[in-house]
């Protein structure tokens, strides 16, 4: 990957989840995932993977990592599952992410034009991922709050409302995940089906390895590799 590349923008938590493993009844084969009234296409997932191996390359390359492509792609599955979840619930309160976020968004879209056509909108998507979500708990938490009679609400307190309003997003959004992706859902993420190999994605700082990446890789051919 090209030095002038944006490294390492995507620090979304939902995509540091440990992912490796099957869940859902979706049926056609091209759906990844639907979310609420959102489908979100295996085009999309595999678009996004993409971008997401290219923009951590440098930094597995300096580690001396590798890691299965197959866990890449369920990590943008969950970042797409969780914004798409995003802007539902923000549907639902009536309210904005906020400009933090458009902020976040606008220069995910400056840097997305270093990538394949294809790939930027799912690079938008997960370079802005964390403003988004921040953005929709706090202004959520914050109206809830008001409706239940705080007069002014602090930011922390918005948040800490927010968040336990938002990461319930399962209990209003059905949630239904193509099986070959082989994931669960679980308080709000994606993770590993029981049963299924765990290897992180180490797209964020507090992404956690729950077995070697590179002994999982280091059998498979190079396409199916990032690093």
């Amino acid at each position: 990957m090209s030095s002038s590349r944006p490294r390492r923008i995507v620090t979304l938590a939902a995509a540091a989840v440990l992912l490796g493993g099957c869940g859902g009844s979706v049926s056609d084969s091209g759906t990844a995932a639907t979310v609420g009234d959102e489908a979100i296409s295996v085009a999309e997932v595999d678009n996004l993977a993409k971008a997401l191996c290219a923009d951590s390359e440098d930094q597995l390359a300096e580690a001396g990592q590798e890691v299965p492509m197959t866990a890449v792609r369920q990590s943008a599955l969950n970042i797409l599952v969780v914004t798409g979840a995003a802007q539902q619930i923000a549907d639902k309160y009536e309210v904005e992410p906020g400009a933090d976020y458009e902020r976040a968004r606008s220069a995910a879209q400056q840097q997305a034009k270093l990538f394949d056509e294809e790939q930027q909108d799912g690079f938008v998507v997960a370079a802005s991922a964390d403003a988004l979500i921040q953005g929709v708990m706090t202004a959520t938490g914050e109206q809830l709050l008001i409706e239940e009679g705080v007069a002014k609400p602090t930011d922390e307190e918005a948040i800490q409302r927010g968040s336990e309003t938002f990461w319930s997003w399962p209990e209003v959004l059905d949630l239904d995940v193509n099986p070959v992706f082989d994931v669960e859902e679980v308080q709000g993420q994606l993770r590993p089906a029981a049963g299924a190999d765990q290897v992180s994605f180490p797209v964020s700082a507090t992404a956690q390895s729950a077995s070697d990446p590179e002994q999982v890789a280091s059998g498979l051919p190079s396409h199916l590799r990032c690093g």
